[in-house]
């Protein structure tokens, strides 16, 4: 199976809101051998999960900030863990934390931490929002954040991508299945992330100006690798400009004549037509 491609970061020098009707040019990301084992770019925030074990020893799960070189633990509520998934340039971080205890349960309640003007960073737990489960996924600089509920297992598993906007909860809705989960949100509002279709496949979405679209029918030709037409399954990050990162997949026939399935990567380039 082919794996995505890793992008290469570039930094842009302006931004572009979406119009209501936008379409995209799918590009496919070349695959880049590093030039050395260092780099030179510096990140003054970060938000990441440290994971400690060794062998049945029970463990929990932290999340950290790194500022400036210096690794703090990030405050929950002492359960068996805690995800910090995004951070916007004013240093708010969002996630997911064990409101639970620590046991042989987690329930995950949408978590959101600030600094204080200690420089200590405070957590605000937002709850589950009335579902079982409920994830932040990223906050851009005007505090909009998005993320998911989730609930029930196998079957009867249900999850719903929505925006937190001034305190109020908004749902993006879905493609007309039962799952969805949001991934990327930019500095205009627009959101991308996968939900399911009607039939229970997995589908790359856009969400702008309170309506989501299947990205599989705004691109202008579909994609194809080896012949082979490429469904975009999952839209992982979107810039100012509109422009998507996304994946796909794909069937082929390998050297035995066995039908395998790959998976691409995707640059969509945002072009405004209206």
């Amino acid at each position: 199976m082919n794996s995505p491609a890793d992008p290469q970061t570039a930094a842009c020098c302006g931004k572009r809101k979406m119009a209501a009707t936008t379409n995209y040019k799918s590009l496919t990301w070349a695959v880049l051998k590093p030039t050395s084992t260092t780099s030179t770019t510096k990140t003054k925030w970060l938000a990441a999960t440290s994971t400690q074990a060794s062998g049945t020893t029970p463990v929990s799960i932290r999340a950290i900030s790194v500022d400036q070189g210096f690794i703090n633990p990030l405050p929950d509520l002492n359960g068996n863990s805690a995800n910090a998934n995004g951070i916007n340039n004013k240093g708010a971080i969002v996630g997911q934390i064990d409101s639970d205890g620590f046991n042989d349960k987690t329930v995950n309640s949408a978590a959101l931490w600030e600094k204080g003007t200690d420089g200590k960073y405070k957590l605000t737990n937002l709850g589950t929002f009335g579902a079982e489960q409920a994830i932040l996924r990223d906050i851009n600089d005007s505090g909009q954040i998005i993320g998911n509920t989730s609930g029930g297992t196998g079957a009867t598993a249900t999850s719903s991508p929505f925006l937190l906007q001034n305190g109020q909860k908004i749902n993006i809705g879905s493609l007309g299945g039962a799952t969805g989960s949001t991934a990327g949100i930019n500095q205009f509002g627009q959101v991308v992330g996968v939900s399911q279709n009607a039939i229970g496949q997995n589908r790359a979405f856009v969400w702008n100006n309170g309506v989501i679209k299947d990205l599989n029918n705004l691109t202008l030709t579909t994609p194809t690798f080896g012949g082979s037409n490429v469904t975009l399954t999952n839209a992982t990050g979107i810039n100012n400009f509109g422009d998507i990162s996304a994946y796909g997949s794909y069937t082929y026939k390998d050297a035995k004549g066995v039908t395998q399935t790959g998976t691409r990567a995707y640059l969509l380039k945002a072009l405004v037509t209206t």
